[in-house]
């Protein structure tokens, strides 16, 4: 789980909520701070693994993968 503190995101939490979710759990945790804001989509993908979906401006959101 990802909290906001003093303008900054923070891991709150590791615990998967099921086990079946476990290793995308851990891999997400393990990999998240290897990110930065000039990736592309593709090579977040490629340090992340597949997004469960993703927001555009057409559907009403800021665009995100999650």
């Amino acid at each position: 789980m990802l909290l906001k503190r003093h303008d900054d995101w923070v891991i709150s939490s590791t615990s998967p909520r099921t086990e079946e979710r476990d290793a995308r759990t851990a891999r997400w945790v393990s990999r998240w701070c290897d990110l930065t804001r000039d990736l592309t989509r593709d090579e977040v993908v490629a340090v992340m693994g597949e997004p469960s979906g993703e927001y555009t401006v057409s559907t009403g959101g800021e665009r995100q993968l999650y």
